[in-house]
């Protein structure tokens, strides 16, 4: 699987904010584009407007909700078994 989400960056402000442990709005964060080849396991974030995106280990803040991010993991590996046995009947 290979797919590019747009994953939430510290910037200089936010990233001090980050080590003294102060909360900050994490729409303040810069985003970037990230290829993933993994991903481990996906979660709502931020009151479900975003989406934890965990892969080796680690967790990225995606700027896409859940149900967004879900709809691309299934659209890049194709149809369930479910989604293939109600188009084929089986």
């Amino acid at each position: 699987m290979k797919l590019k989400l747009p994953i939430f960056h510290h910037s200089d402000e936010t990233r001090k904010f980050s080590e003294l442990d102060i909360d900050y709005n994490i729409e303040e964060c810069e985003t970037q584009e990230i290829i993933f080849y993994r991903i481990d396991a996906i979660a709502p974030a931020e009151n479900n407007k975003y989406c934890s995106v965990f892969t080796g280990g680690e967790e990225f803040v995606c700027a896409l909700s859940l149900k967004e991010v879900e709809l691309l993991i299934n659209k890049s590996i194709g149809p369930t078994l479910e989604e293939h046995r109600s188009m084929f009947k089986l």
